[in-house]
């Protein structure tokens, strides 16, 4: 039976002395585990990894069949060994998911496959296919590295989707295809598919509103977004994208990440979509977020107005990887914050492939930026990788000596507390009474912590 396989898998032993043990030991328990609320134990077997939800069948009988109603199942590491004879996790993990499915009853809500040795191409078909009958919202497909699973007709059945994560795979849309109606967030991560599939997939998802793409297929070049309630959208890693057009205008949130690698002109991987600033943020006029990363230095191959024909009203976010050496990126940075009349947060992070610095870079800069500039919104700013150039140190000028409503500024780095170089930032002169100078040590800092504080420095 099914059940017995999984007590096998799972470590336990059909030995009749210990489960007679085991019995005798817990028989004073049992009455009270079996007292709690129905609700009350979902909810201690949905915090439970699978393999230990299977064990509780073993506490009283009205647990006994309790985890085979679990909306939630999730197959990962915790599961089966991830020992070095990869076919042997492979085996024994395909062996719990057919068992468990085979008697698990009710809805399933969330499926997860995310195992670093699984690769179980000729099961996933017959999985999803009974996946797709028990309403599932989500589903996460992670599969091990170095092998690119095969998604089988029957995912485009589970109708009900409302979230999609696939990693590893290669997806081939069928022409029966109809769309996910619900679906309403989709991450696609080092995934194989075509240039048409891919938008073709985008335009069957009416509903979506957040979209991650890292390191998809790298023939696909074009992207021309056709998503009318898409919000949030991530790209990271898709250098190959040449034209990318932002089709959906209510957009609020864009990241687009270049690998590091990227040549320093900034030409060969990109058109007119990445390389002219203005066209970009005209196709974003409800931008609210924004994250880039070694977009800067396509930015500098167009023109670089002081500042863009139209501001951005609503811009209130934003995450640059800068060039600190680099003149024509500060002027980049420069022109945003003029532009974005409505900006709380900046954080600035040093590229780490900017290379050897130009030791004269800056002279003069600041003294050809000197007329006047409209006051700054900003409330917080976080600098990481400061180094002390003339560039930083006027650009920090800047900011603190336009910005009255600053409530506290970052520098996060290597610099020591003790150098001269923080002395010369706290003496400063601010434009804010209660503007304070944080200096941090990149190695002590909890990034998900710093970023809640961080946001509700600038949130009104």
């Amino acid at each position: 039976m099914a059940v017995a396989r999984l007590d096998a898998l799972v470590g336990h032993t059909s030995s009749g002395n210990k489960r007679a043990r085991m019995t005798s030991q817990t028989e004073d328990k049992a009455d009270r585990l079996s007292e709690l609320p129905e609700h009350l134990i979902d909810h201690i077997l949905s915090l439970l990894p699978i393999k230990d939800a299977v064990k509780t069948s073993m506490l009283s009988r009205k647990w006994r069949y309790r985890w085979t109603t679990l909306p939630e199942l999730v197959f990962d590491d915790l599961c089966a060994p991830t020992s070095s004879d990869a076919q042997s996790s492979n085996s024994v993990l395909g062996k719990i998911i057919n068992d468990v499915l085979l008697i698990h009853t009710g809805p399933v809500r969330k499926f997860v496959i995310s195992h670093k040795k699984f690769h179980a191409d000729a099961e996933i078909g017959r999985w999803l296919y009974y996946l797709s009958r028990v309403s599932l919202k989500v589903l996460v497909l992670n599969f091990s590295v170095g092998h690119c699973c095969k998604t089988l007709s029957s995912l485009f059945s589970c109708q009900h989707l409302v979230n999609l994560k696939l990693s590893r795979c290669s997806v081939n849309l069928p022409s029966t295809f109809g769309g996910f109606k619900h679906l309403k967030r989709m991450e696609l991560s080092l995934c194989s598919l075509s240039q048409d599939g891919l938008e073709r997939l985008i335009m069957s998802c009416p509903l979506l509103e957040k979209m991650i793409l890292k390191s998809v297929d790298w023939h696909i070049s074009r992207l021309h977004i056709t998503a009318p309630k898409l919000r949030c959208l991530i790209l990271i890693g898709t250098f190959n994208l040449k034209d990318v057009r932002f089709g959906a205008n209510r957009l609020t949130e864009v990241g687009v990440c270049f690998p590091k690698d990227i040549n320093e002109s900034g030409r060969g991987y990109v058109n007119q979509s990445y390389s002219n600033l203005v066209d970009f943020f005209d196709q974003l006029p409800l931008i609210a977020v924004l994250q880039v990363r070694n977009l800067l230095k396509c930015w500098s191959c167009g023109d670089m107005p002081e500042k863009l024909p139209s501001p951005c009203l609503y811009l209130r976010t934003l995450r640059v990887y800068v060039d600190f050496g680099s003149e024509k990126e500060i002027s980049i940075v420069l022109c945003l914050l003029r532009s974005c009349p409505e900006l709380r947060g900046l954080q600035l992070k040093a590229c780490p492939s900017s290379g050897q610095r130009n030791a004269d870079a800056g002279y003069g800069f600041w003294e050809r930026h000197r007329s006047p500039h409209p006051l700054l919104q900003l409330r917080a700013v976080a600098i990481f990788g400061i180094s002390g150039s003339r560039l930083e140190l006027g650009l920090i000028r800047f900011v603190l000596g336009n910005s009255p409503l600053l409530k506290k500024m970052f520098i996060v780095g290597p610099v020591p507390s003790t150098s001269q170089l923080l002395k010369d930032l706290l003496q400063i002169e601010r434009a804010s009474p209660h503007a304070q100078v944080v200096d941090l040590d990149a190695k002590d800092i909890i990034p998900d912590k710093f970023f809640r504080t961080f946001l509700s420095l600038h949130e009104d």
